[in-house]
């Protein structure tokens, strides 16, 4: 009676101390497999979209990115606080060894899908670089497992979020002999560049919503006082969707100089438009013509240079 008493009580301790140890594992693999996050915008070593002037993207405290885990469908959102992003909920990996797709976006929309991520309507710019950024969609994929850095995705370096539209930056400037010059709009006309897409990461590229029309143009209306271009210039901003090699850009603006109303138009911008790529002008409107005077094409790297286009303009009639 004795040993059996000894040997169940043996026994008892045996599997209080394995649940214990089970216990004890269990959350130390639950710590140890937390989830992090380090995200940057290509080409900037820290991480809103701000747009500065020279087109240079980085995020700020309170940006909202969506993410999604392997093999998830529902974007979870991670936000930037002073220093670190933070999930709305803890998130952890599901072994240390293997490797696994994440994939995220910003900016965060609810209810966000892998294969339906909604795009911001570029139909509602204002065509200001300070307000960009309400506008732009930034992508991201990445490929790690857990002792690739300690347990931390990183969005950076080759795996940096990249803008998925093409960011075109246009410098008006009049000739400083000229009168005052006002500007009245600016429009930019291509198949599709402000029609609605969302994101789909499944097929890993936009897509177009469907049902929804296609907006070829983009008018930006400076009425009813219009804004004055002066010698320094004028800047315009919009983000537009990336276009075919067969495509073609029309950029018109409509203005008053001298008491006079005028259009003027060009055709020769850039028509193949690519994703992530900056294409900037400076246009100079002298009284016989609106000539760009050069142009680049960056990574939002100067690609290269066109040549000077000049382009008639034409009294405005009625």
């Amino acid at each position: 009676m004795k040993k059996t008493l000894v040997k169940w009580s043996c026994l008892a301790i045996g599997v209080l101390a394995s649940c214990q140890q089970r216990d004890l594992s269990e959350g130390i693999s639950s710590d140890s497999l937390a989830l992090n996050l380090q995200a940057s915008v290509a080409g900037e070593i820290i991480s809103r979209t701000t747009t500065q002037q020279d087109g240079h993207t980085t995020f700020v405290q309170g940006d909202k990115i969506g993410f999604f885990m392997p093999e998830g469908d529902d974007a979870i959102s991670w936000t930037l606080g002073e220093s670190v992003w933070q999930p709305d909920t803890p998130l952890f990996w599901p072994d240390q060894k293997n490797d696994y797709d994440f994939c995220a976006f910003y900016p965060y929309a609810e209810g966000a899908q892998r294969a339906n991520v909604p795009m911001p309507d570029l139909s509602e710019q204002d065509g200001t670089l300070e307000n960009i950024g309400k506008w732009d969609f930034l992508v991201a994929n990445k490929t790690c497992n857990y002792q690739t850095n300690s347990g931390k995705v990183s969005f950076t370096d080759e795996s940096a979020f990249k803008h998925t539209c093409s960011l075109v930056l246009v410098t008006l400037v009049k000739n400083e002999k000229d009168a005052e010059t006002t500007l009245k709009t600016a429009g930019f006309e291509g198949k599709g560049i402000a029609s609605k897409y969302i994101y789909n990461f499944t097929e890993g590229k936009m897509q177009p919503v469907a049902e929804s029309p296609e907006v070829n143009k983009l008018l930006l209306d400076m009425e009813p006082e219009g804004v004055a271009i002066t010698e320094e210039g004028y800047e315009i901003a919009v983000l537009l969707n990336p276009t075919s090699e067969d495509g073609t850009l029309k950029f018109s603006i409509s203005y008053e100089r001298d008491g006079f109303a005028y259009e003027a138009y060009t055709e020769a911008m850039k028509g193949h438009l690519v994703g992530g790529k900056c294409y900037k002008y400076k246009v100079k409107i002298e009284k016989e013509s609106l000539i760009i005077e050069g142009s680049d094409i960056s990574d939002w790297q100067t690609d290269g240079e066109t040549e000077d286009i000049t382009v008639n303009d034409v009294p405005k009639v009625g």
